[in-house]
C-alpha cells in the first residue's frame, strides 16, 4: 500500500482521491484472504451486516465481498443478539465496532449510533430527525453499491443454453 501511494505522488499527483486511503487497505486485505482461501481450498465469509450495508459502510471489492454472507439480513444489534444466543464470549460480541484502519470507532465515523441506525432500519423511526436525515443521505449516496454488475450478454444468449 505504501508503495502505491508513493508511486501516485512520484508521478505528479498532489493528493490521493477521497476514499483511497481507507478503501485500498480493505481491498488488499480481501486479496490476501482470497489468496489464503484458494491455497487451502477454503471459502471467504463476507461479514457485512444489514446496518453497514444500508449506509454503505463497506468497500466495494473489499470487505463487502465473499463467497457467502450469513449476516447480510441482520442489523448490527441483531448480530450481537445472535452471538449472545450462541454463547460467544462477551468481549467478542460487545467489542466496540471499528474498521481497524483509521483509529476511529464506527459510530464516531457515522455521526450516529448503531442503535439509532438499527431502529430506523427496522421501524422507520429515529429519536432525532437530524440523525434520520443523515442516515437517509448515506443510504441514497451508496445505492450504487447494491446494483448488480452490468453484463451485456447472459451465458444463455452467448452459448444458447436454456
Amino acid at each position: 500500500y505504501k508503495g502505491l501511494t508513493e508511486c501516485w505522488i512520484d508521478n505528479g499527483f498532489q493528493r490521493l482521491p477521497g476514499g483511497v486511503t481507507s478503501n485500498t487497505p480493505a481491498r488488499i486485505r480481501m486479496t490476501t484472504l482470497y489468496f489464503v482461501s484458494q491455497s487451502i481450498g477454503g471459502r471467504v465469509v463476507c461479514t457485512d451486516n444489514l446496518s453497514e450495508s444500508y449506509i454503505g459502510y463497506s468497500t466495494r471489492w473489499g470487505d463487502n465481498i465473499g463467497d457467502f454472507a450469513p449476516l447480510a439480513n441482520y442489523t448490527a444489534s441483531e448480530v450481537v443478539a445472535i452471538g449472545e444466543a450462541l454463547g460467544l464470549p462477551y468481549d467478542l460480541t460487545h467489542k466496540t465496532p471499528s474498521d481497524g484502519l483509521c483509529g476511529l470507532t464506527d459510530e464516531d465515523r457515522f455521526g450516529f449510533t448503531y442503535e439509532q441506525l438499527d431502529t430506523l432500519i427496522r421501524t422507520g423511526k429515529c429519536d432525532s430527525e437530524k440523525v434520520a436525515e443523515l442516515i437517509r443521505e448515506k443510504f441514497k449516496a451508496n445505492l450504487f453499491k447494491h446494483i448488480t454488475l452490468p453484463q451485456p450478454y447472459s451465458f444463455q444468449k452467448i452459448y444458447g443454453w436454456g
